[in-house]
């Protein structure tokens, strides 16, 4: 069936997943359920359907958290998993001409793309048709031009 894989950025989101359920909070400031009921609210507010209900349905029985630390390592640097994910790219994917790189980076891409390349290595279920989309929130390709974004700071 349907399903929403994520991928926690640092091993500290995945300990307080496994044991208190954290990211899947529905009252946590800057949780997944509590940016639902607030998002849900809005659009009801601005004269939306009130959705809250649905949307916590749909993460209670389609969101899959991946708890597996070795991906998720340190924030703010790759993992094993994570780097070995980009290189796979790097080795792999050629964009068409003209059309710039996914910037798979140690702080966030890399890690959902290691997850990703997990589903596609594992052996689906017979009869089982799969589908697999990586959306990642961060921009599709960074840094933009030749600025120093840091520098910049």
């Amino acid at each position: 069936g349907f399903r929403i894989y994520a991928q926690p950025v640092a091993s500290p989101m995945v300990t307080m997943q496994k044991v208190f359920g954290l990211l899947t909070s529905r009252n946590w400031p800057l949780m997944i359920g509590r940016g639902l009921r607030e998002t849900a609210a809005l659009l009801a507010r601005l004269g939306g359907p009130d959705v809250a209900d649905e949307a916590l349905t749909m993460m209670s029985g389609h969101l899959v958290i991946n708890c597996d630390w070795s991906i998720a390592g340190k924030y703010g640097a790759h993992s094993g998993p994570s780097k070995a994910a980009k290189a796979r790219y790097d080795t792999a994917v050629r964009p068409p001409a003209g059309a710039p790189h996914l910037w798979l980076c140690g702080h966030f891409t890399a890690k959902s793309f290691a997850l990703l390349l997990n589903l596609l290595d594992e052996e689906p279920k017979p009869a089982e048709r799969r589908q697999l989309i990586f959306w990642q929130t961060k921009s599709l390709v960074q840094p933009l031009g030749d600025r120093d974004e840091w520098g910049a700071w």
